[in-house]
């Protein structure tokens, strides 16, 4: 597979059609919501003069709670609409659509909204299950050990990273595959282990460059923007500042939030085209494989 290629189309994609930037930008200022809801409370909280009284109040924690809810409903309702969207335009833009507008584009991920949500809320159901395993056996092994064990199952947390990336690489296939193939839910997990599993080279190599190489590089462009945000948290335990200070740098960060959130969507776009392409190709390779003449099914076809 020709990887250089895939890039250079993936970005000239990418930056040709500005109706996928809103989809990543609408992806990307949900995704992010967590930050500023975080960042207000935390203001809320140290500019009070007496910010124990919202901590031991119970209807802040009540609040929290419903908050992280109500953001999860939201993360995955929107997600699930914006994802097969994008999915949808990009695959109609290589099938050879020359335009593509904002309407187009979101009207083009309807169809795939309930797919997309059941697959969505059973990679994340998988990727809990997997987190509370090796959690649990870290905690049972740390009690029965008296503390010893952790040192040596404290490792098994790096496990959860090389799985979580092979999980994200699968569900890209697989939404593609709904897309593309119309796949059902469990149809299209089936068809992403597939491709995934008899092109391992290849997707490993490019979950290095999409993962280490692009998203590293867009981490770089990004960390500017991100500098206020780190230490924000620093500024808001500072009692000796005035909290007329706290409450600009609060409304400055306010306004960073969606530029933050514009240049992370782009990057976006661009790997999840990418994988798409990448998709693309994988099949495209499996079935000119299969019709070769020596191969199995031609075989049996001849």
């Amino acid at each position: 597979m020709d990887y250089s290629e895939i890039l250079s189309r993936a970005w000239k994609i990418t930056w040709k059609y500005k109706a996928l930037w809103a989809a990543g930008f609408v992806m990307m200022l949900i995704a992010f919501l967590i930050l500023p809801i975080m960042l207000f409370f935390m203001f809320v909280l140290f500019t009070s003069k007496d910010p124990s009284q919202w901590l031991d109040h119970p209807g802040t924690w009540i609040g929290i709670g419903v908050g992280l809810l109500l953001y999860t409903a939201l993360s995955y309702g929107i997600g699930s609409f914006v994802r097969p969207s994008l999915v949808a335009g990009v695959v109609k833009v290589e099938r050879g659509e020359q335009h593509l507008s904002i309407g187009e584009l979101f009207r083009g991920g309807l169809p795939y909204y309930w797919r997309f949500l059941g697959l969505m809320a059973l990679f994340a159901v998988c990727i809990m299950l997997i987190s509370s395993v090796i959690s649990g056996i870290q905690i049972i092994g740390t009690i029965v050990t008296m503390g010893l064990a952790s040192l040596c199952l404290t490792p098994l947390s790096f496990l959860l990273y090389p799985l979580l990336y092979i999980g994200i690489v699968w569900l890209e296939f697989a939404e593609t595959a709904i897309v593309v193939d119309g796949r059902g839910v469990m149809d299209s997990i089936r068809r992403g282990w597939e491709l995934l599993r008899a092109n391992k080279t290849i997707v490993f190599v490019m979950a290095i460059i999409m993962y280490l190489g692009i998203g590293t590089l867009a981490g770089l462009l990004l960390f500017p923007f991100l500098i206020p945000i780190f230490f924000a948290p620093a500024f808001a335990m500072d009692q000796s500042l005035p909290r007329e200070i706290l409450w600009i740098a609060g409304i400055g960060l306010a306004l960073l939030y969606p530029i933050v959130a514009f240049l992370q969507g782009i990057a976006f776009v661009f790997m999840k085209t990418g994988w798409i392409l990448t998709y693309l190709g994988l099949a495209e390779k499996q079935i000119v494989s299969a019709d070769s003449p020596l191969s199995p099914a031609a075989a049996r076809n001849g």
